[in-house]
């Protein structure tokens, strides 16, 4: 299901709780937790520009010494 947010310029939360349980072999229930969950809108970044990844070789992963350039 898709969650809505506030349609606005910027970064903006949407915070809210889950109730959870949990459910012995018997079916007991336990005391409701809740469970806090914060997803996060945020705004682009990287509006223009270069990005360059160089990856490892064979040979480096071999003997551990990736290199970082």
């Amino acid at each position: 299901e898709a969650i809505d947010h506030t349609p606005i310029q910027g970064n903006n939360d949407l915070t809210f709780n889950l109730p959870v349980y949990a459910v012995d072999s018997d079916g007991d229930d336990s005391l409701m937790s809740p469970l806090s969950v914060m997803i996060t809108d945020d705004v682009q970044v990287m509006a223009s520009g270069e990005l360059t990844i160089e990856e490892p070789t064979v040979a480096d992963l071999a003997v551990g010494t990736p290199t970082t350039s």
